[in-house]
């Protein structure tokens, strides 16, 4: 987990890597948090790709710092 706040936009989408990158945890550690409730994902309508909203990302790294 990175110390420092992610710059991220509160409505913006990010992706799974995105997500990843900016928050400095693995995809099985993203996943794994994702079951347990501690962060929420939507999916693309059309691909129904996962996806992380900048104010979900913040607030998870809020309740994990």
């Amino acid at each position: 987990m990175v110390t420092i706040q992610p710059k991220v936009a509160a409505a913006g989408r990010y992706t799974v890597n995105q997500t990843c990158k900016l928050l400095g945890v693995s995809r099985s550690t993203l996943h794994r948090h994702t079951e347990a409730g501690k962060i929420h994902c939507g999916y693309r309508k059309s691909t129904l790709q996962k996806f992380y909203k900048g104010s979900e990302i913040t607030k998870y790294w809020y309740a994990e710092a």
